[in-house]
C-alpha cells in the first residue's frame, strides 16, 4: 500500500500506565477516590481490564 492509498484508522489517546496509575492513587488517597469517582466513568478507561477495577472502587466509594 502507498502513502496515498493507506488508511486513515486512528485510536483513542491511551496510556496504559496513566490509567494504572489513577487506579492506584484511588487505593492510596482519600482524595484522589473522591475527586475519581467524582469525575469519571468506567468508559473513560480505554483499556478493558481497568473498567471493573474502577467500578469497584467507585462502588466502595459511594457505599461509604
Amino acid at each position: 500500500m502507498t502513502e496515498k492509498t493507506k488508511p486513515l484508522v486512528k485510536s483513542a489517546p491511551n496510556s496504559k500506565e496513566s490509567e494504572m496509575m489513577v487506579l492506584g492513587c484511588m487505593l492510596t488517597s482519600v482524595n484522589a477516590l473522591n475527586i475519581a469517582a467524582d469525575g469519571l466513568e468506567d468508559v473513560d478507561f480505554y483499556f478493558k481490564e481497568h473498567q471493573p477495577i474502577f467500578m469497584a472502587l467507585k462502588t466502595a466509594y459511594r457505599n461509604d
